[in-house]
């Protein structure tokens, strides 16, 4: 198992993938989008990127953002 990431180096993980998903889809409408495999599994990636960092930061910041 490795060590545990600092929350700065997981959010910052967190923001890039978001961002990418961002630069993925800018140009795209719904139907181009659900019409191509490969945009909706690298985004479908960045959103698993997403979920399995939010799932590493450390229990003082998830409960900061608890709704």
């Amino acid at each position: 198992m490795s060590a545990p990431r600092d929350d700065d180096v997981i959010i910052e993980t967190m923001v890039d993938a978001i961002t990418t998903i961002f630069a993925y889809t800018a140009d795209q409408t719904l139907e181009t989008f659900l019409a191509n495999r490969m945009m909706k599994d690298a985004v479908a990636k960045n959103l698993e990127v997403v979920g399995e960092s939010a799932s590493q930061l450390s229990p003082g910041i998830k409960l900061v953002f608890r709704t």
